[in-house]
């Protein structure tokens, strides 16, 4: 299971509304976001409406994409709070 199906809404939608608006100041179609992270049109759909997270390595390809620069430790250390998969340990 992944993390992102255990946040609140609201902090999916907000993930989502940035990413879109920073992919429409690159002038930039889901598709063609798409094809350049390597992933489906529908996987950008789902991000930008908040129904799932990005994981690790498509958040790092954001990240680096729209020259995302994270201003402080604790807005880093959220972001790969939020990219990582749950693991749960069965005893």
């Amino acid at each position: 299971m992944m993390l992102d199906m255990l946040l609140p809404m609201n902090e999916k939608i907000v993930f989502g509304v940035r990413l879109k608006k920073a992919r429409k100041t690159a002038k930039l179609t889901q598709s063609a976001l798409a094809e350049q992270l390597g992933v489906g049109q529908n996987t950008i759909s789902d991000w930008e409406s908040g129904k799932y997270l990005p994981g690790d390595h498509h958040l790092h390809d954001l990240i680096k994409r729209f020259d995302i620069d994270v201003g402080s430790l604790e807005d880093m250390e959220r972001l790969v709070w939020f990219a990582q998969p749950m693991t749960l340990a069965i005893l």
